[in-house]
C-alpha cells in the first residue's frame, strides 16, 4: 500500500497529491490518502477523483510514502507523520520546490525526524519536463495504451488542448470538427469550458481537465496537440508525459514554441488549425511510425517514466498491473446494467425494465443500478439491483449523493458490458464512470423536454454514448429532435401493453375489497412529491362517492406518502402497487397525470383519460401530451387548477356515456408500433 501525503494544508497541495495518487493507480498500485488530510473548499472535480483514494486510519501496512508539497511542510502535516505506520523497508520520496540548498536539507530534517527514516528527496526547480511553474505536483508520465472508445467515429482521434478564452481565437477551431481526416477532441480548463456550449457544439468531444484523470485523457490518442500554454496546469504535463511514455507524439502548437524551448521531445507544429490539418494529413499520418520510433529514442522518456522513478527508489513493482483496453471474460454471462434516473414518478425505471424484458430469451443478464424508490418495481419484474444514493436536503454538500454513486458505478460498470442510462439530465458520476470504464454506453433519452430548461450541458453529455435511442410519442407534432447525428437512433414508444384480463381483474377487486361496483375508476395523479395533486383526488373521490354502483381506486407507488383524508371515503381506496398499469386497463376509465407512461399506456391499451398535467418546471410537457389526445378528441385534457372542469367531466364519463365514446375513437386510432424491441436490439448490438 503506498500512502501519498500532502504534508502542507490547503485545496491546491491536496488536488495535487490526487493528481499524483491517480498516475500511481495507474500503474496498478494500491494508493491510499488519508481521509484526514481533506481539506475544506476542495475543488468538486478533486472530490470525485479522492473517493476512490481516501481512507480511515485503518489501511493496512504502508510499503512506501509520496510526500508532497516538502517545501512548505507545516506543523500539523509533520505532526500527522508520527502516526503513519511504515514497513521497515519502505522508501519516503519527498517533492518540493525549494528556494536553495539550506531550505532542502531543512525539509529533509523536519521529516527524517517525525518519520524515523532517511527520505529521498526530489527537488523539482529547474525542472519543466516535471513541474509548472512553481508546482509542487511531480508530474511523471505512465504507459496508457490507446484504448477504443465506442462513442468516437472511426476516425484517428487526435487530443488538442486549448485554454484560450477569445472567441476569435477559438472559432477558427470550429471547422476542425467537420474534418473528415481525424476526430479532435479538446481539452480545455474547467472555467472556459461552457464558452464551447452553443448549438452548434453539441455532441462535439470537448472537455474539461476535471471530467477524467489524466491517464484516462491520455488513453483517447497517440497524438497530442498543445494550442496553448501550459501555465500553472499540472494535469496537462501529466498527460504530455503520459502520451510520450506510452510512445506517442506531441506537437507544440502554441504561438510561441513553449514546449520546443523547454526541451521536450516535440515535433513544432503550425499554430494556425487550418494549416495544422493540412500538417496532420501530409506530415503526421503518413508517416506516423517513423516518428514515434524517433521520440522513443530521446532519454526524455526515461527521466518522467513514473514506473522507473519508483523502482529506481525502492517502491516494489506492483502485484497486479492495470490493462488498459477492456477485456470481456468469456465464461460469464454477457450483462447489461440499466441506470434510471431518480425520475419522480419512476417512469425511467419502468421504461428501463420494458427494455429488459424486451431482451429476455437474449441469454442477456440485466441488473439495475437504482435509486431505492425504484427498487421494489425493479425487484417485481425480477431483476437484480443495487441501490444508489439518492439525493437530499440532509447532505451537507449538494452533490454529495452523486459523489457516492461515482465510487459505485465505476464498480458495476467493471462486471457488465453494455451500460444503459435513462434519464433527461445526465449526471456528473455517469459521465466519469462511462470514460473511466471504457464501457458501451446508451442514453435512452424521451423528449418533451421543459421549453424554458437550459439543455446545453445535457446535450453536451451526449458525446460520451455509444448510441442515443429516442423513444418517440403517439403523435408525430410531439417528436422534437434536440440533436441528431449518425449516433441517434429514434424508435417508437416504448410502451407496456397488457392483456385483455378485465373481467378477472374485477372480479378479483371484488372479493379483495368486499365491494360490488358496476363502473371502475382509477386515478393515477402520482404521490404529490413533484406536484400536490391532493385537491384534484379529493375532488374525484368527492364525485364518486353517492354513486353506489362506482368503485374508486386512487393508485400510488409503495412507499408513498398518502394523506389520511384519502383513507376516509366509502367508495374510494388507496392501493399500493407496482402493477397499475392493469388495474387501469380493467378500469372504465382512468384520472391521470400525462407522463410518458402512463400517457401512451392508455392511448396503446384503449383506456379512455382524463389526463390533469402535472406542472413542475423541471417535468416534461405534460400539458403538450395531454392536448394532442384532447384535439383527436380520445381523451380529455383539464388543467391542474380547473376543479370544477374535472368534476363536470366525471360526472359526463360516469352519466352520460363519453367514456364509451372516447374507447370506440381508441379503438379506431392508429398509433405508431411500440419500440420496445427495436430499442432492446439497438442495446444488444453493441454486446462484444
Amino acid at each position: 500500500m503506498i500512502l501519498v501525503e500532502p504534508v502542507q494544508n490547503g485545496a491546491a497541495t491536496f488536488a495535487d497529491a490526487v493528481t499524483l495518487a491517480g498516475q500511481v493507480v495507474a500503474l496498478g498500485h494500491k494508493v491510499v490518502i488519508r481521509a484526514e488530510r481533506l481539506p475544506e473548499g476542495l475543488h468538486t472535480r478533486d472530490k470525485y477523483e479522492a473517493l476512490s483514494l481516501l481512507r480511515e486510519k485503518e489501511f493496512g501496512p504502508v510499503s512506501a510514502m509520496l510526500v508532497i508539497g516538502g517545501q512548505s511542510a507545516d506543523d500539523i502535516g509533520l505532526q500527522s507523520l508520527r502516526r503513519v505506520a511504515l514497513r521497515d523497508d519502505a522508501p519516503v520520496i519527498v517533492f518540493g520546490q525549494f528556494n536553495d540548498r539550506q531550505a532542502n536539507l531543512a525539509a529533509m530534517a523536519k521529516i527524517a525526524y517525525v518519520t524515523g527514516r532517511e527520505p529521498t528527496c526530489v527537488d523539482l526547480t529547474g525542472r519543466p519536463d516535471l513541474a509548472v511553474e512553481g508546482q509542487a505536483c511531480p508530474s511523471f508520465g505512465v504507459v496508457a495504451p490507446m484504448t477504443k472508445r465506442p462513442f468516437l467515429q472511426d476516425l484517428p482521434p487526435v487530443l488538442v488542448w486549448l485554454a484560450d478564452t477569445d472567441a476569435s481565437v477559438r472559432r477558427p477551431w470550429d471547422g476542425l470538427f467537420h474534418s473528415r481526416l481525424i476526430t479532435p477532441v479538446v481539452l480545455t480548463p474547467a472555467r472556459n469550458k461552457e464558452d464551447w456550449l452553443h448549438p452548434g457544439a453539441v455532441g462535439r468531444q470537448i472537455y474539461h481537465l476535471g471530467e477524467m484523470s489524466p491517464s484516462d485523457m491520455s488513453r483517447f490518442s497517440n497524438i497530442l496537440v498543445i494550442a496553448s500554454n501550459i501555465g500553472t496546469e499540472s494535469r496537462v504535463l501529466c498527460l504530455i508525459n503520459n502520451v510520450t511514455v506510452s510512445g506517442g507524439i506531441v506537437i507544440d502548437a502554441t504561438e510561441s514554441g513553449s514546449l520546443s524551448r523547454l526541451d521536450l521531445p516535440v515535433i513544432r507544429g503550425p499554430a494556425d488549425p487550418g494549416f495544422l490539418h493540412d500538417f496532420l494529413r501530409d506530415a503526421v499520418l503518413p508517416n506516423l511510425t517513423g516518428l514515434q520510433a524517433e521520440l522513443a529514442a530521446s532519454p526524455f522518456r526515461q527521466r518522467v517514466d513514473l514506473a522507473q522513478f519508483l523502482a529506481e527508489n525502492g517502491v516494489s513493482a506492483p502485484g497486479q498491473t492495470v490493462v488498459s483496453p477492456r477485456k470481456v471474460d468469456r465464461k460469464r454471462s454477457r450483462s447489461v446494467l440499466f441506470l434510471p434516473t431518480n425520475g419522480i414518478g419512476m417512469g425511467h425505471a419502468r421504461r428501463c425494465s420494458l427494455l429488459a424484458t424486451a431482451m429476455l430469451g437474449s441469454g442477456i443478464r440485466s441488473t439495475f443500478a437504482a435509486f431505492a424508490s425504484c427498487g421494489p418495481m425493479i425487484a417485481t419484474g425480477g431483476f437484480d439491483w443495487a441501490p444508489l444514493v439518492a439525493k437530499s436536503r440532509l447532505h451537507e454538500q449538494e452533490n454529495a449523493y452523486d459523489i457516492v454513486n461515482s465510487g459505485r458505478l465505476n464498480g458495476l460498470l467493471a462486471g457488465c458490458d453494455v451500460f444503459v442510462f435513462d434519464g433527461a439530465s445526465v449526471y456528473d458520476s455517469v459521465v466519469r464512470s462511462i470514460l473511466r470504464s471504457g464501457v458501451p454506453a446508451v442514453w435512452v433519452r424521451r423528449g418533451l423536454w421543459p421549453t424554458m430548461q437550459d439543455n446545453s450541458v445535457a446535450l453536451d453529455r451526449s458525446k460520451v454514448f455509444a448510441r442515443i435511442i429516442i423513444p418517440g410519442e403517439a403523435f408525430a407534432e410531439l417528436n422534437f429532435r434536440y440533436s441528431d447525428g449518425p449516433r441517434h437512433f429514434p424508435v417508437g414508444p416504448v410502451v407496456q401493453r397488457v392483456g385483455d384480463n378485465t373481467a378477472a381483474v374485477r372480479k378479483a377487486l371484488v372479493e379483495r375489497l368486499g365491494i360490488k361496483f358496476g363502473q371502475l375508476v382509477v386515478t393515477m395523479l402520482g404521490g404529490g412529491v413533484a406536484t400536490d395533486m391532493s385537491a384534484q383526488v379529493q375532488t374525484v373521490c368527492a364525485a364518486v362517492e353517492q354513486r353506489r354502483g362506482v368503485l374508486h381506486l386512487i393508485l400510488v407507488w409503495p412507499g408513498s406518502v398518502v394523506p389520511p383524508v384519502w383513507h376516509m371515503w366509502q367508495r374510494s381506496r388507496v392501493v399500493m402497487t407496482s402493477h397499475a398499469s392493469v388495474l387501469a386497463a380493467a378500469s372504465d376509465f382512468i384520472i391521470s397525470a400525462a407522463g410518458y407512461n402512463s400517457f401512451h399506456e392508455a392511448m396503446y391499451n384503449r383506456i379512455p383519460a382524463i389526463f390533469v398535467p402535472q406542472d413542475a418546471p423541471y417535468l416534461d410537457n405534460q400539458s403538450a401530451r395531454a392536448e394532442a389526445a384532447a384535439t383527436r378528441a380520445v381523451a380529455v385534457h383539464v388543467e391542474a387548477g380547473r376543479l370544477g372542469a374535472l368534476d363536470r367531466e366525471i360526472s359526463r364519463f360516469l352519466d352520460h356515456g363519453k367514456a364509451a365514446e372516447i374507447k370506440a375513437r381508441l379503438s379506431a386510432l392508429d398509433l405508431p408500433p411500440p419500440g420496445n424491441r427495436d430499442a432492446a436490439a439497438r442495446i444488444l448490438e453493441l454486446l462484444p
